[in-house]
C-alpha cells in the first residue's frame, strides 16, 4: 500500500513541467509558479529541497511513487473527475486508474492530497468525497429534449426547483470508458442525478431525473468506466413512468 501525500499547488506544478506532462489535466486548477526563469527556479528549487526533507524527492528528482502518480493522472485507462459544492465548500477531485495502478488527487485550497484506493474500488472512493445523504423521494422521470411529455416535465420541474444544499457534476472519460456525465444535487428530499443519453444510430436525446445514493451513483459510473452504456435499464427499475427505448 503507497502511503498518500499532500503537495502544495506549486509543488504539483513544478513536478508535473519536471516530468514533461503538458499542463495539469481537469479538474484541477493549478496556477503557473512564477513567470520569470529566475523567479521560476527559485520556486523549482524550494519545491525540490521541500519534498527531499519530506522523503518525496532524491537529488533533484521526485521519487518513483510520486512520478507514478502524475503519470497516471496525466494518461488514465479511466478517468472520473468531480466538480461542486457542498458544506459550503468547493469540491474539485480526480479518480483515474490504468490496469497497474489507481489514484485519487482531491485539490482543497493550495494544496492537493493523493491517495491511492484499489483500482477495484476507484468511483467509491471519489463518491466518499460526497455528503452522504439518503436517495430522494419519487420516482425516475425520462423525457425527451422535444415536445410533449408535459406530465413528466412537470415532475422534473418540481424536483429541479427545489433549494439545493449541495451540487455538482461527475464526468468519466478514458480510452477504456464510455464518455458520461452525470449531475447531482441534494434537497431537503434527499439526492437525485440527472443524465442524458441518446438513442442508438443518433436517435432522440433523453434526458432522466432520478432518486439516488451512492450506491446508484456507484452503478452509473461504473458501468461507463467498465465501457458500457450507462443507465440502460437502471431508471426502468426506479420508475413506473415510461422509459425512453434504446
Amino acid at each position: 500500500m503507497t502511503t498518500p501525500f499532500t503537495l502544495s499547488l506549486a509543488a504539483v506544478d513544478v513536478i508535473w513541467e519536471d516530468l514533461g506532462l503538458g499542463v495539469p489535466v481537469y479538474p484541477l486548477d493549478v496556477p503557473r509558479s512564477g513567470i520569470a526563469h529566475d523567479e521560476h527556479a527559485a520556486i523549482r528549487a524550494a519545491v525540490l529541497d521541500d519534498l527531499a526533507r519530506r522523503g518525496l524527492a532524491r537529488d533533484g528528482r521526485v521519487e518513483p511513487r510520486v512520478a507514478a502518480a502524475f503519470t497516471t493522472m496525466a494518461a488514465p485507462d479511466v478517468s472520473v473527475s468531480a466538480i461542486g459544492m457542498a458544506a459550503g465548500r468547493e469540491l474539485l477531485a480526480l479518480a483515474v486508474s490504468t490496469h497497474e495502478r489507481a489514484v485519487l488527487a482531491v485539490q482543497d485550497g493550495q494544496h492537493l492530497s493523493i491517495d491511492h484506493p484499489r483500482p477495484s474500488n476507484l468511483v467509491e472512493a471519489l463518491l466518499g468525497l460526497l455528503p452522504d445523504i439518503r436517495r430522494g423521494i419519487g420516482q425516475s422521470v425520462t423525457i425527451s429534449t422535444g415536445p410533449g411529455a408535459r406530465s413528466e416535465k412537470a415532475l422534473a420541474r418540481s424536483c429541479l426547483t427545489r433549494p439545493r444544499t449541495a451540487f455538482g457534476r461527475l464526468s468519466v472519460s478514458g480510452s477504456r470508458a464510455v464518455p458520461f456525465d452525470l449531475n447531482w444535487f441534494d434537497t431537503d428530499r434527499g439526492r437525485y442525478v440527472c443524465y442524458s443519453r441518446t438513442g442508438q444510430g443518433g436517435g432522440a436525446t433523453w434526458i432522466t431525473y432520478a432518486p439516488a445514493d451512492r450506491r446508484d451513483m456507484a452503478h452509473l459510473l461504473s458501468e461507463a468506466a467498465a465501457g458500457s452504456r450507462p443507465g440502460h435499464g437502471w431508471a426502468a427499475r426506479r420508475s413506473s413512468s415510461p422509459v425512453a427505448p434504446t
